[in-house]
């Protein structure tokens, strides 16, 4: 879910999908006993394009879009925004723009809803402006001194902070957990060998 869908689409998800589904999650959790603490988390984690026009939303109307849809699901607990920072090589600045309309949105729901946020631990390959590139082919791992900027960044709008990955296991496994980071992009095919030597 992102802000560029339209209005026909963003009321559809709303009331055919995001409503009726966290209703449908909180009544069975709820018939199997996990009620009170042991509540059900139900969030979801969209992402933003900070386009004008073509039926985008800016950051206000976006905001505006979750409260209503808070309003309308109240068995829904929370978003968490992928950051946009690797998928679309977006802004610190754009970041805060949206997070802070966002969070406003959620904390104003009735009742409150907290805000958290998705960082993204990858980055485009080439860089490529905010062009959205479809491939794993043209993804790869983030520096980490990128992946602590953004935290840096996004720290005083949310509440929680969770990270996503395009691709687990030669993004960040080989390099981060075994150490042994490099600055080039790790092949995503034909590398049957490294991968044996690894297993």
């Amino acid at each position: 879910m992102n802000n560029c869908h339209g209005a026909a689409f963003n009321a559809a998800y709303i009331k055919n999908y995001l409503a009726p589904v966290s209703a449908a999650v909180a009544a069975a959790a709820a018939a199997a006993g996990g009620g009170g603490s042991a509540s059900p988390f139900i969030f979801a984690d969209p992402y933003f394009e900070p386009r004008s026009g073509g039926g985008c939303l800016n950051d206000s109307a976006y905001s505006g879009f979750w409260h209503a849809a808070f309003d309308a699901a109240p068995a829904f607990s929370l978003i968490a925004p992928q950051d946009g920072v690797g998928a679309h090589n977006l802004s610190s600045a754009t970041v805060r723009e949206f997070f802070g309309a966002l969070r406003s949105g959620s904390h104003a729901a009735a009742p409150p809803r907290k805000f958290g946020a998705l960082v993204e631990l990858f980055e485009q390959h080439p860089l490529n402006g905010s062009h959205f590139q479809p491939s794993c082919e043209h993804r790869r791992r983030a520096p980490f001194a990128r992946i602590v900027a953004q935290q840096q960044n996004e720290a005083p709008f949310v509440d929680y902070i969770e990270f996503t990955a395009w691709e687990w296991l030669y993004q960040l496994y080989k390099r981060y957990v075994d150490g042994l980071f490099e600055a080039r992009p790790m092949p995503l095919k034909g590398d049957d060998g490294e991968r044996a030597r690894r297993t």
